[in-house]
């Protein structure tokens, strides 16, 4: 991957950059909790609960215009409930 030239990138990506940022970090901080307690329910085990949470942010981290979705947090618990079949 090669590193972007200063000069491709103007302030409207900057400021759109820090907007998606700003917008997880404050899903995160809201939904940690609850993540991880839906994964206790599933599987007993707070160690693997921590991981599952992490995983799904990771994920959410990873999807490009989270910010736009309709129901963000129903997306977060949609793909923990993936996350629970793949696992088993």
């Amino acid at each position: 991957m090669q590193p972007l030239e200063e000069s491709s990138i103007d302030e409207a990506t900057v400021v759109n950059i820090h907007d998606q940022n700003l917008f997880l970090r404050d899903l995160i901080c809201a939904q940690t909790k609850s993540l991880t307690s839906f994964f206790m329910r599933h599987v007993h085990s707070r160690e693997n609960a921590d991981d599952l949470t992490q995983e799904v942010f990771l994920r959410m981290v990873k999807r490009k215009g989270l910010e736009k979705l309709e129901n963000p947090v129903g997306f977060m618990f949609r793909t923990a409930t993936n996350l629970l079949t793949d696992d088993h």
